[in-house]
């Protein structure tokens, strides 16, 4: 099984994956990204990002701040651990130099897709391994030289202190507020029908294995548990 979606490029527009363009306007600030360092040389310090974002002229105007960090709400909600720095980009028009936001692809890393029925039927069947499954999904970014769970940072409302930046500190925290905000509602209202969706899969095709019932169950009780348990009160929190 694999994860397809439609080709979003055509002749004169081809995909920029955001690591293909993160360097080109970050010369004169190498002294500010001494304070970026991350512990992993897989991952992306979440401050520098965001610096990446505000210094890139092709990414200022097209709302690429607001998408990251939705982007960060709803791979938490479906558990994708791997939105690194190729899997999100911008859609280049050659012919008119215009940049645009991409659609967002590439979730295959979703829903515990390597889990055999075995590790799932024990997650089910555990409270306390259950419950640390459904509070946690690192991401490949970092704060302070720590990998950032971002479901621990939607629950705290904070991806976590870092005394050099307080400032921008405060701003990655407003942003992932705001997405909390924004997206919470969009879940919400569409719970009922993902997990219809969820339902609605046949677990087999012309013989060939799919999904099993007991990965359904676990994937509509840990959405509708991550809504409930972990998103709608972060949204709470801000909103009240």
């Amino acid at each position: 099984m694999v994860v397809a979606c439609r080709d979003f490029t055509s002749k004169n527009i081809r995909l920029k994956e955001i690591k293909s363009i993160y360097n080109d306007y970050l010369v004169g600030y190498n002294e500010t990204r001494e304070n970026f360092k991350t512990g992993n040389r897989n991952n992306t310090n979440l401050e520098e990002l965001y610096l990446v974002f505000k210094t890139n002229p092709k990414l200022r105007n097209i709302n690429i701040i607001d998408r990251f960090f939705d982007m960060l709400v709803i791979d938490g909600f479906i558990t994708n651990n791997d939105r690194h720095l190729g899997n999100f980009g911008l859609l280049f028009d050659e012919e008119n130099n215009i940049y645009e936001l991409s659609p967002i692809y590439d979730n295959g890393n979703s829903f515990y897709n390597k889990h055999d029925i075995e590790k799932i039927n024990k997650i089910l069947s555990e409270e306390s391994v259950y419950n640390s499954v459904l509070k946690f999904d690192s991401i490949p970014y970092e704060m302070n030289k720590k990998q950032i769970n971002i479901l621990g940072a939607i629950e705290k409302l904070t991806f976590g202190n870092d005394d050099k930046n307080k400032p921008l500190n405060s701003t990655l925290d407003n942003h992932l507020k705001e997405a909390i905000l924004r997206n919470q509602p969009k879940i919400k209202s569409k719970i009922n029908d993902i997990l219809m969706l969820v339902d609605g899969l046949p677990e087999k095709k012309e013989d060939i294995y799919i999904i099993s019932k007991e990965q359904k169950e676990f994937y509509k009780k840990i959405l509708r548990d991550r809504l409930d348990k972990i998103i709608t009160p972060a949204f709470n929190k801000i909103k009240f």
